[in-house]
């Protein structure tokens, strides 16, 4: 079982079977709240997929972009609970997994994926389509720029 942390925009927790599928998630919107919620959202995850904390073979940390103190709650989260559980943690750029998805739903061409850096700035990574059974490729990125400035790309997803 992996368990999955990413507090690069709000905080999501979720668990995750060794067949990829979601057995439970949780997440909060409010991106001010990152410490006061992780514990909360863990707990309720571990207890909804119905794995004691002995199951996780390994904790998968969202590494951003993001607002650093947001990052570094989450990252911290996931090196305390790894060292405790005596697993590794696998660290996963944000923009890396939304691009995964697009194209494991059979997205093609290239893909630009953005979210919110605030200030009116936008951060920004950009994929290659994979080759048939591949992984899509990062070729630029992770980026912050103002909305103007962000690369083009075949499609583009503005991802939360």
């Amino acid at each position: 079982m992996l368990l999955a942390i990413d507090t690069s925009a709000g905080t999501g927790v979720a668990v995750i079977d060794p067949d990829g599928r979601v057995l439970a998630e949780r997440q909060e919107a409010d991106t001010m709240r990152h410490a006061e919620v992780i514990g909360t959202l863990l707990d309720e995850c571990l207890t909804a997929s119905g794995i004691e904390r002995c199951d996780v073979r390994a904790i998968v940390a969202g590494m951003g972009p993001g607002p650093f103190t947001g990052l570094r709650v989450g990252i911290a989260a996931a090196r305390v609970l790894a060292t405790g559980l005596d697993v590794r943690v696998i660290p996963v750029v944000s923009h890396d997994a939304v691009a995964h998805d697009h194209y494991a739903a059979g997205g093609t061409g290239s893909l630009v994926v953005v979210t919110d850096a605030r200030r009116r700035e936008l951060y920004w990574s950009v994929y290659r389509e994979p080759a048939p059974g591949g992984v899509a490729e990062r070729t630029a990125g992770p980026g912050l720029s103002k909305p103007d400035d962000v690369p083009a790309a075949d499609h583009r997803i503005d991802a939360a």
